[in-house]
């Protein structure tokens, strides 16, 4: 009906099935695809183990002084809580949620831009669209959901080939709670592929393989070099610890127990706690029980 209509059809940091379903949905025949690289190596990709939270966002920013950072954060609260805490260290901050008015998130987005405030704390997804091209410390104080939107969020940082830094602060503490938001997920295609997408960006923000690898190879990208220079893994800033005898009496103590019981005996055992439980189980008599205790073992490490 249309023979001279031209359709061009874009889309963002997506995967590969996204542009597979957008070519089928509109009907796309022989399109000329392109496809550019995930691979940013102006940007430096870090994650460290989230602790007390509001001070490590306050050392990353003191390292980088007067340049404009956004914090994303999961609940208004956690973005107001953030926003109080740099305000009273002295740093120029403002929050950006659905709880605030229109007029209010339009004019804190605006000081933003304009230089007006140096740090804005946002909900996930603030920024999509926005070109400033100043934007340098991309903090995620919070784990996501999936790879795409972090991608897509560490995005904001260093336009224009400018280089920046993204830190991931990671606790597993964070799961469950992801965890029961998509538990609610009526459609349960939806919500296995939901649990798929936590558990690929746990593994991206666990694994002590390289972090650039471990994005592009998401998005279906071969990454071409061994070493990215662009990631804390690369750059050897992350301390490697070999826990491969922890692991070996958490095992044991799992297989000496046939197998039957939750996270919380396991650990009494190769802790060495004196419960009940564990005596009246016998448990205070394997010969993991207490192994934990020794020095230089990481035992909790490992169940953190």
């Amino acid at each position: 009906m249309f023979p001279d209509l031209s359709v061009a059809a874009f889309t963002a940091t997506a995967t590969q099935k996204v542009p597979e379903d957008i070519i089928i949905k509109i009907g796309l025949r022989k399109p000329y695809i392109v496809r550019a690289s995930f691979d940013r190596q102006n940007l430096f990709y870090e994650v460290k183990l989230k602790a007390k939270v509001e001070s490590q966002i306050l050392e990353f920013l003191k390292e980088h002084p007067g340049e404009a950072g956004i914090i994303h954060r999961t609940t208004r609260v956690s973005v107001m809580e953030t926003v109080d805490f740099l305000k009273l260290k002295g740093m120029a901050a403002l929050p950006h949620h659905a709880g605030l008015s229109p007029e209010e998130r339009s004019k804190n987005q605006e000081a933003f831009n304009r230089d007006e405030a140096q740090i804005i704390a946002a909900i996930i997804a603030f920024g999509m669209g926005m070109d400033k091209s100043n934007v340098r410390p991309v903090i995620h104080a919070d784990l996501l959901r999936h790879i795409e939107g972090y991608c897509q969020e560490t995005g904001r940082a260093g336009r224009y080939g400018e280089s920046a830094r993204c830190l991931l602060l990671f606790g597993r503490g964070d799961i469950p709670k992801i965890r029961c938001f998509i538990n609610e997920i009526a459609d349960e295609n939806e919500r296995f592929i939901a649990k798929q997408k936590l558990n690929q960006i746990v593994g991206c923000a666990s694994h002590d393989v390289c972090r650039t690898r471990k994005l592009s190879g998401f998005f279906g990208e071969d990454y071409p070099r061994d070493d990215c220079c662009t990631c804390d893994i690369c750059a050897g800033s992350v301390q490697q610890i070999d826990i491969t005898r922890d692991v070996q009496i958490i095992m044991s103590a799992i297989s000496s127990t046939g197998q039957r019981f939750g996270l919380g005996h396991i650990v009494d055992i190769v802790t060495g706690a004196d419960t009940k439980r564990s005596r009246v189980l016998g448990h205070d008599k394997i010969k993991t029980h207490g192994a934990g205790k020794k020095p230089g073992q990481k035992i909790l490490t490992v169940f953190c």
